[in-house]
């Protein structure tokens, strides 16, 4: 790497990916210029959301390890469109999915407008591949989870669970996640759990048969300061109504502040727990627990809508996404 250019972590070459100015040296006192390019760079830094930053810094660890190991260099600046079309392919050899592979290619394009450099990831060539391996993309194996399964897996909760509070809370768990259309990170604790809903995101309006607001305040691909709020309707009546099972859940759960959804000894829900939850029903029920994920909430609940004709802006709105993507999760 160039002097002019510092890491954006304390660990060594690997890890960092080149920003704005200098770094002042700590052992002496710093020039306005260089005091300067500080602040400028942390300004920039904090454009940034903290989930965004750590996704730059590992797809640019990742790129100058593949550089490394292919060349046996580091990564140079301009970066070349005959090394990022390498890159791509090697990533769409393993696996990646189209959206990833243009994800870990963002903290590529941050770096060379940060620095006013030519941007390999628009290049012709480089449009061109990320066209023909979102052709070419092999679908997921992961199946949505339609009404009917949902039905199903909340009628096997008291089987299965002894705990009445157990099976309120994943009643409600899963019917929020259909309708909701969440991440797994936004319902449960995760190793990263900057995007798990806490209660306070929750409204209920005083009137009868109201609709749930949830304000997303932060969710993946989400911009500082920008939050997403939608309405889970009502199903009056219904078994299986999303804004009664929260009711009943909240009315054990209690209003102590912070996660959602709380176990009954007062904790978070992790991530694993609730897997194994989905997995336990879904092996009850004779289906495939290796094709049927958490993420099947999403899927299922997307498709649904878009099988009752709910407009794509809106479809977008509530399932958080920025752009057509949204496409992917629509199954027949």
């Amino acid at each position: 790497m160039c002097d002019e250019f510092i890491s954006l972590t304390d660990h060594p070459l690997p890890t960092g990916i080149p920003t704005y100015g200098q770094h002042p040296d700590p052992h002496t006192l710093p020039s306005a210029a260089a005091s300067l390019d500080y602040t400028v760079n942390s300004l920039l830094l904090s454009s940034l959301a903290p989930s965004t930053l750590r996704a730059y810094r590992g797809s640019w660890q990742q790129l100058r390890a593949f550089t490394l190991e292919h060349t046996g260099q580091d990564t140079c600046l301009p970066v070349s469109t005959k090394l990022i079309s390498r890159f791509i392919a090697s990533l769409h050899q393993k696996g990646f999915a189209p959206a990833t592979i243009t994800s870990k290619l963002s903290a590529v394009s941050f770096v060379h407008k940060l620095l006013s450099l030519p941007d390999p990831t628009q290049s012709f060539v480089t449009q061109k591949l990320l066209l023909a391996i979102r052709k070419n993309r092999i679908p997921d194996s992961w199946l949505p989870i339609s009404p009917s399964i949902l039905k199903a897996l909340i009628d096997s909760l008291p089987t299965l669970i002894a705990p009445n509070y157990d099976q309120i809370l994943f009643k409600a768990m899963y019917l929020f996640a259909f309708y909701a259309m969440t991440r797994i990170c936004e319902i449960t604790v995760t190793s990263d759990s900057q995007h798990t809903l806490q209660l306070a995101n929750l409204h209920f309006r005083p009137s009868p048969n109201a609709p749930i607001t949830v304000t997303f305040t932060t969710y993946k691909h989400s911009k500082p300061g920008r939050p997403a709020t939608i309405a889970i309707q009502p199903q009056p009546g219904s078994k299986y109504c999303p804004v009664a099972s929260m009711q009943d859940y909240l009315s054990l759960r209690g209003n102590c502040v912070g996660c959602l959804f709380l176990r009954s000894d007062g904790f978070p829900v992790p991530k694993d727990c609730f897997a194994k939850t989905l997995k336990t029903c879904l092996t009850y029920l004779g289906l495939n627990a290796q094709n049927i994920t958490p993420h099947s909430f999403r899927i299922g609940g997307a498709t649904h809508a878009a099988q009752h004709g709910v407009p794509e802006a809106l479809l977008r709105s509530i399932g958080r996404w920025s752009s057509s993507a949204y496409i992917q999760y629509i199954r027949p």
